[in-house]
C-alpha cells in the first residue's frame, strides 16, 4: 500500500505547513499592532510639540478639552466643508511659522501605502483588517 503511506505523508506535510502558516499570520498580526501602537505614540508626540508651540496653556487641562470638544461639535455641522477649510488655512500658517516641523502622515506617506499593500497580501482572507495612516492634508476640500 505505498499510495496510503504517501497520502499519509502528504496529509502531514499540509497539517505542518497549515501550522506554520498560522504562526506567521500570528507574527505578522503581533507587528501589525506594535507599528500601529508606535503611529500612535508618535502622533501623540507630534501632536503635542505642535501644541507647545503654538504656546496653547497646556498647562490648563479644562480649556486644551474644551477647545478640542468645541472643535468636535463645529465638525459635526453642516458647515463641516468651510471650518475645515479655515482650519486647514491656520495650519498652512503654523506650517510658515515652522517650516521644520512637518506633519508625519507627509513625512511616511510614500511608505505607508506600501506598508498597507504588504498587510493585505499577508491577511489575504483574514477578518482583521489595518487602518492606514492618513489625515485631511494641506489642502483645501472643496
Amino acid at each position: 500500500m505505498a499510495g496510503s503511506k504517501t497520502l499519509t505523508r502528504l496529509e502531514n506535510k499540509f497539517l505542518v505547513l497549515r501550522k506554520r502558516q498560522e504562526e506567521m499570520q500570528a507574527k505578522f498580526r503581533k507587528e501589525i499592532k506594535e507599528t500601529q501602537r508606535a503611529i500612535a505614540s508618535k502622533r501623540s508626540e507630534f501632536l503635542l510639540q505642535a501644541i507647545r508651540r503654538t504656546e496653547f496653556p497646556m498647562e490648563k487641562p479644562v480649556i486644551v478639552i474644551g477647545a478640542l470638544l468645541d472643535a468636535k461639535q463645529k465638525l459635526d455641522s453642516p458647515q463641516k466643508s468651510d471650518l475645515i477649510n479655515r482650519y486647514i488655512r491656520l495650519y498652512n500658517e503654523f506650517a510658515a511659522k515652522y517650516p521644520d516641523f512637518a506633519l508625519p502622515d507627509e513625512e511616511e506617506s510614500s511608505d505607508s501605502a506600501s506598508t498597507a499593500k504588504q498587510v493585505e497580501s499577508v491577511n489575504a482572507g483574514h477578518s482583521e483588517t489595518v487602518q492606514g495612516v492618513s489625515g485631511y492634508g494641506r489642502e483645501p476640500q472643496s
